[in-house]
């Protein structure tokens, strides 16, 4: 298990992930796309893969929405921020943890090698990957608060991500405070 805060969550096993999928790891559907976004594109010539959130309802919890690509969400909400300190990056939807403030985890079907988003925060944040042994092999850093309209050096909507040879699960955490994550892409 991994343990963020005060919360203990478990890595889900492939074989349960797998049962999960049900054979839905084409990658056709609403759910996704292949990213345009410049920032989300590397000049090495990776094909990301970018959920599209917009599908999402306000409140919806994010679970298994998107299973057809192998993204498994937990702890997980949809909303459509009212806060202006917390921006979308792109369109109206973003993610935020809940019914737990602080860890959103995201669990992977098949092993992927790069996991990229735009985050902000109230406070500091960890952006974690985990290898199939649950051990940490790749982090990044959000070294302090980015809320829009504040003083901070760092604009909201910070682009974060982590690299490893095989990332079966990711984490954003905080402690004692809220973020949101939009335009989460990844590649295998």
């Amino acid at each position: 298990m991994l343990k963020q805060g005060s919360l203990d969550i478990p890595i889900l096993e492939n074989r349960q992930l797998s049962s999960l999928a049900k054979d839905k790891l084409g990658f056709t559907g609403k759910n996704h796309d292949i990213c345009s976004h410049p920032e989300l594109t590397d000049s090495d010539n990776f094909e990301y893969i970018c959920l599209n959130l917009e599908t999402l309802r306000c409140f919806e919890v994010v679970t298994q929405q998107y299973a057809d690509v192998g993204v498994i969400f937990e702890n997980c909400i949809a909303i459509h921020p009212s806060n202006p300190a917390f921006p979308t990056a792109s369109g109206n939807i973003v993610l935020l943890a809940a019914p737990n403030c602080g860890l959103i985890q995201v669990n992977f079907l098949q092993p992927v090698k790069i996991v990229k988003a735009f985050v902000t925060s109230s406070q500091r944040l960890e952006m974690s990957a985990y290898n199939r042994d649950r051990q940490l092999v790749d982090r990044s850093i959000l070294v302090g608060a980015n809320l829009a309209n504040s003083n901070s050096s760092v604009p909201p909507n910070m682009l974060v991500q982590v690299q490893a040879a095989e990332i079966h699960a990711v984490t954003f955490s905080v402690l004692n405070g809220q973020f949101t994550v939009d335009d989460f892409s990844f590649c295998r």
